[in-house]
């Protein structure tokens, strides 16, 4: 067997005996286990995007509640807040991550994978992310109007 079981072309000419039919069903058999391959590669890609994006959230968390050292006292509570609620959409991201990673995963090793397997939808997901950056952006915004800049 040549890479990952699949058959090499150049065995072919070695075993002349075997009809078309069995030529295209080995052919064939190695074309499903490299799709595959590919499909398990793509989706431990995709989980490693998510375990990126919720390093990155959670890296910002932390520099906005650092910031909340710099800010003016009326304000810092506005950075602590704004540094939690991202560090809960990063936990988020996480568990939304690991969700799906496993459940396509699981999906892939059906020898018949369904059409549609309950995975969570990414709508949701990016909803709350929207939600939260408009209500972060919206606080400061509000307390920038009300209270006058940081540096009053």
């Amino acid at each position: 067997p040549g890479l990952y079981g699949a058959r090499p072309r150049h065995d072919e000419p070695k075993n002349p005996k075997l009809t078309p039919a069995e030529r295209l069903d080995a052919n064939m058999e190695s074309v499903l286990k490299l799709t595959r391959l590919t499909n398990h590669l793509a989706n431990e890609r995709t989980f490693l995007a998510w375990i990126r994006t919720t390093v990155s959230l959670f890296g910002l968390a932390i520099s906005t509640i650092a910031l909340a050292n710099h800010e003016v006292r009326e304000w810092r509570w506005m950075a602590v807040s704004s540094g939690l609620l991202v560090s809960l959409l990063s936990t988020a991201a996480y568990v939304h991550g690991c969700e799906r990673y496993f459940k396509v995963k699981k999906v892939l090793e059906m020898p018949n994978p369904p059409p549609a397997f309950n995975r969570r939808s990414l709508v949701t997901f990016s909803g709350v992310a929207g939600m939260v950056w408009v209500a972060i952006c919206f606080s400061y915004v509000v307390l920038w109007a009300t209270w006058g800049s940081p540096d009053d």
